[in-house]
């Protein structure tokens, strides 16, 4: 049976229980019921304790790789926690080694910077919560990175039908990217295009 490796990275810390790390730990338990999916989960930070890493690293086909001790030659600005920049070496690194079918990752500033390596971009989908929603008030800098992550990623998350309704207004689009699609499941999964 052919396995689907897939990486997972959300620039957010399991340390700290919030909607974010929430949805990181649902993700990876949601992929982990595939038995032919193995899911590798970069951490962003030390683990430092276990609230919410516990629900999922009892999962054979699920692996949390430190930031830290995986890679030790690899600099860091915080000894606690890697930056974007850095969480993209690590993840070139991996996916060097891991050859991913599929890369998941979450966070504006993340997906921003994962344009830098378009190696990695055709393989993966971003998901994005954290941009201004209001037509009137989001700026000409903001519009041109949603735009270019539109136009650069084969696929995209979004949050909600409602959310891919305001992205869809906000770049004046359709939302459909191709003619394939994963799942009509907007939170979970994803159209080839915006879901």
């Amino acid at each position: 049976m052919r396995q689907l490796k897939i990486l997972v990275y959300g620039d957010m810390d399991l340390n700290i229980m919030d909607g974010s790390a929430v949805w990181l730990t649902s993700m990876a338990s949601m992929l982990a019921i595939n038995k032919s999916v193995k899911t590798d989960i970069l951490l962003k930070a030390k683990e430092q304790n276990t609230r919410l890493t516990g629900s999922i690293s009892n999962f054979e086909n699920v692996t949390l790789i430190d930031p830290f001790t995986t890679f030790p030659t690899m600099s860091f600005d915080n000894a606690n926690r890697i930056n974007v920049t850095e969480a993209l070496a690590r993840m070139e690194a991996l996916d060097k080694q891991n050859s991913y079918h599929l890369i998941i990752i979450r966070g504006f500033a993340l997906v921003k910077e994962m344009m830098k390596h378009p190696n990695l971009m055709q393989k993966t989908i971003p998901y994005i919560t954290d941009f201004n929603h209001d037509p009137q008030t989001i700026s000409d800098e903001e519009r041109t990175d949603l735009r270019r992550i539109y136009n650069q990623f084969p696929n995209m998350f979004l949050q909600t039908e409602a959310t891919r309704a305001i992205f869809s207004e906000l770049m004046d689009v359709d939302g459909k990217k191709s003619s394939d699609s994963f799942s009509n499941d907007s939170r979970t999964a994803c159209h080839s295009g915006l879901s």
